[in-house]
């Protein structure tokens, strides 16, 4: 026989790197050595007497199987690229990406590809039907209505009195002493010192509330839209961080975040304050966030992907943005470290519907080189109760989501916050560079992320 040149590896010998569930970690993980018939027609050809083989089909068959390999080789990569992009969020693009490397019955029964593609189909029906569509929806009044509603509401709730003490306290029966005293004490403080709308007229036209109800449902739905005057970066921040709610929002008893299943992926506790006649509420969310819309060649590097590879990738969504999604967690999902221990105490409701946010950066005002950013959330909130008081959902609408409106507002552009090295955001972006340097390259085309 000839001497020929070492085999290329076979497929099962082929590895690459694909994303554990959990923080920052990856393991390596090994094709399945299926017996595919490329393998057995290649050893059965190294068997064939090259003697009796002239030199110019002995160079044919070998460069074809040398380009067999080739092709396994490219696949592998593709699916290496795939995986990349998709744990920072790019879930469109790596779908595009597998079908590259995969047949299409291969691609269709990969039970990964299903799960990326039912989340960029939800993240694309929740831009479509919850934050562009208008069915179902009713706009909360603006200007004079909206302000009289809600001094109305803390009015019939005794601000500061006795009567909004008493109903603080029944609000958190059955929570530990020092969380009533200390969520009485915020809340009550809050509503005190709460400006009305008709001293800063401007956030009335940079919030829009929106609240839907089906009758006789107890889905009850909220819609938020508003424009920061601060680049996207910091928005998903607040939103990333959640552990820090209750060091912010004076509403919020418990922030956890109970699992990190990947950069974009997190499992979540939040307890919140209400007022009488309800008691606190709790909910636990499995949150997931792609981006859509065309990545910039940036944001395809910081995924450790050669832009050359994806030169041919065009977006079926115009306009880029972050979609944040959140469901209720289900019996079996693994929650991490567990529900603290206060939420046996608590009453829970679920959300419910296709649910989350969209961040989307704006242009910069002029004469600024740094973005702003559009805010939209959509809630769906089951209550676990057929009856809720429409002072209740009056003080949602017109008292809490103005008061947490403000608040993020003013952190955004404020140095407590961002900026400042001793800030309450700024360190934890500062020490998650892997996920913030996704967010930065999403955005850098658009103008300072900063």
């Amino acid at each position: 026989g000839v001497a020929v040149a070492a085999r290329p590896p076979r497929r099962a010998e082929l590895q690459w790197e694909t994303p554990r569930m959990g923080a920052c970690a990856s393991a390596v993980a090994v094709v399945d050595d299926d017996g595919d018939a490329f393998y057995d027609a290649r050893m059965d050809a190294f068997a064939i007497e090259w003697s009796t083989v002239s030199a110019d089909e002995r160079t044919r068959v070998q460069a074809s199987w040398y380009a067999l390999d080739a092709q396994v080789v490219r696949e592998v990569d593709v699916c290496d690229d795939a995986d990349r992009l998709a744990r920072v969020g790019e879930v469109e693009m790596a779908l595009w990406m597998a079908a590259r490397g995969r047949g299409a019955l291969e691609l269709e029964a990969s039970s990964t590809t299903t799960e990326r593609r039912d989340l960029f189909d939800r993240a694309m029906a929740f831009e479509r039907d919850e934050i562009d569509g208008v069915d179902g929806w009713t706009r909360v009044d603006r200007g004079r209505g909206r302000t009289a509603l809600a001094a109305e509401t803390m009015t019939r709730q005794g601000v500061g009195s006795a009567s909004m003490a008493a109903s603080a306290s029944s609000s958190l029966e059955g929570q530990t002493s020092e969380e009533t005293d200390d969520a009485s004490a915020r809340a009550l403080a809050t509503l005190r010192h709460a400006p009305s709308f008709d001293e800063d007229p401007d956030v009335d036209e940079r919030l829009v509330v929106h609240y839907g109800r089906h009758k006789g449902g107890m889905v009850h739905s909220f819609k938020l839209s508003a424009t920061f005057d601060a680049p996207p970066l910091r928005l998903i921040a607040v939103a990333r961080e959640w552990d820090l709610i209750t060091q912010w929002n004076v509403f919020a008893l418990d922030s956890t975040i109970m699992l990190v299943r990947g950069l974009t992926n997190l499992v979540t506790y939040t307890a919140l304050w209400l007022p009488w006649p309800l008691s606190c509420r709790d909910t636990a969310l499995v949150v997931n966030a792609v981006f859509v819309g065309q990545p910039p060649p940036a944001a395809v590097v910081n995924a450790r992907v050669d832009p050359k590879t994806c030169v041919s990738f065009t977006s079926r969504v115009s306009q880029s943005s972050a979609i944040v999604l959140a469901r209720a967690v289900d019996p079996d999902d693994d929650i991490g470290i567990g529900y603290p221990k206060n939420a046996a105490k608590r009453k829970r409701v679920r959300v419910v519907g296709n649910s989350g946010a969209r961040i989307r950066a704006l242009p910069p005002e002029p004469g600024s080189a740094r973005l702003r950013t559009r805010g939209d959330m959509v809630l769906h909130v089951d209550a676990q109760m057929p009856f809720v008081p429409s002072s209740l959902i009056k003080f949602i609408l017109k008292t809490m989501a103005p008061w947490v409106h403000r608040m993020i507002d003013s952190m955004l552009k404020s140095s407590k916050y961002f900026e400042a090295p001793d800030s309450m955001f700024q360190p934890r972006v500062d020490a998650n560079p892997e996920l913030y340097d996704v967010v930065r390259a999403r955005f850098a085309h658009e103008g300072d992320v900063e």
